[in-house]
């Protein structure tokens, strides 16, 4: 059990150096999440963090990029985020 937890721990400090020099080399919102996705590991964690900071600090997520993740989701899942886009008021 210990095992377990020792590692979590470890894993996310990789997890933060990792996603902070994908951010780091990165020249748009893109190459953040294609920089954290390609390091391996929590992928899909890196990449959300990542992402998350570029959309911060690049201004917003590119329309093509919003498009195609919209038509992966079904339409339950779509109608939730646009509620909560419209409650945060994202443009």
């Amino acid at each position: 059990m210990l095992g377990a937890v020792y590692g979590d721990i470890i894993g996310s400090y990789y997890e933060v150096y990792c996603t902070n020099i994908a951010f780091l080399q990165s020249n748009g919102y893109e190459s953040a999440v294609r920089n954290a996705a390609s390091l391996g590991g929590d992928a899909d964690t890196m990449a959300c963090i990542a992402g998350d900071i570029a959309e911060a600090y690049y201004g917003e997520i590119p329309r093509y990029i919003r498009t195609f993740c919209d038509s992966r989701l079904d339409s339950s899942l779509r109608s939730v985020f646009r509620e909560f886009e419209y409650s945060v008021n994202i443009p």
